[in-house]
């Protein structure tokens, strides 16, 4: 088998019954975050490192990002591309109407708001490092996520953003790695 199947560069959909592989589908670099799965139209969304472009990478690894849709069927609905890896596991948020978005950030700190046919509906970039998957709250109106070093607006630092804009509505300290 070529290796880099072996090391994650591909995605794979299962049976929940049987566990049967249903479907397989190429990626352009190693994937370590978990599936999000669309209520309206079953898409999965997930992100990867993109070992095919040079960036500005987590860890040294030099590497860029994609993050996919995957249709049920397990065609691509459409990917888009960043500066760095997609780690952190997406969130989907649902808005009034029943219009779905996927929250998704890189290791970098770079965050998305995607609306679900892949547009950009904001973008923010905190220069942070970090895996922390963003967390819709429970008054469906903010995104929360945690951010390790980096910049001096989130090193160390729990941020909450408006869902609808990306504005930061507030941010709270938290202990170094190590301080606990």
């Amino acid at each position: 088998k070529d290796r880099s199947v072996i090391q994650g560069k591909k995605f794979y959909a299962y049976d929940a019954q049987t566990g049967e592989v249903i479907w397989e589908a190429e990626t352009t670099g190693w994937m370590y975050s978990s599936a999000a799965v669309s209520a309206l139209d079953g898409a999965l969304y997930i992100g990867s490192a993109d070992s095919s472009r040079e960036g500005t990478g987590f860890g040294g690894k030099g590497k860029a990002g994609r993050f996919y849709a995957f249709r049920p069927n397990g065609t691509e609905k459409w990917h888009v591309d960043s500066d760095s890896e997609f780690g952190p596991s997406p969130a989907l948020w649902y808005d009034d109407d029943k219009n779905e978005f996927i929250v998704a950030r890189t290791q970098r700190g770079r965050v998305f708001l995607f609306r679900n046919d892949g547009s950009v509906v904001w973008e923010r970039n905190f220069d942070a490092e970090g895996f922390g998957s963003p967390v819709i709250s429970r008054g469906n109106d903010s995104v929360i996520m945690l951010f390790n070093s980096g910049s001096a607006e989130a090193a160390n630092k729990m941020i909450a953003m408006d869902i609808k804009t990306g504005e930061t509505t507030w941010s709270v300290a938290v202990p170094k790695s190590g301080e606990l």
